[in-house]
């Protein structure tokens, strides 16, 4: 699975716009594909942003059943801050469509610290 950065940072807003409520379950979000929702939750909370509960399938078809976003940690709380300054977030994204490579969360989050960190010292 690609990781899509716009899905994630969504996935995060959701939760911290929901207010202690879970997300997820069956994701309804417009445009992306549940099963590519349901993994993008799976990596939220592999890389250490959200408290999430996921559900393998144990039947065909797909790898997970369920899962939904409990709450953020400080690591993406931290992260929301910076990906919801527009300016960090496109320079973050321009930066992630140069690559040739897959990019993991570890790494959008720390081209989005660098970024944001830039941003602060006034660096261009």
């Amino acid at each position: 699975m690609k990781l899509d950065p716009e899905l994630l940072r969504e996935l995060l807003r959701q939760v911290e716009a929901r207010k202690g409520n879970a997300v997820g379950g069956d994701p309804d979000l417009a445009g992306w594909d549940r099963n590519e929702v349901l993994e993008h939750i799976e990596a939220l909370h592999d890389s250490g942003l959200v408290v999430a509960h996921v559900m393998p399938n144990n039947m065909c078809g797909t790898r997970i059943y369920t899962a939904y976003i409990e709450k953020l940690t400080p690591a993406g709380r931290d992260f929301l801050a910076s990906a919801n300054n527009d300016t960090v977030w496109t320079r973050t994204k321009d930066r992630i469509k140069k690559e040739t490579v897959s990019i993991t969360v570890g790494v959008i989050v720390e081209l989005l610290k660098a970024e944001a960190k830039r941003r602060l010292t006034g660096l261009k």
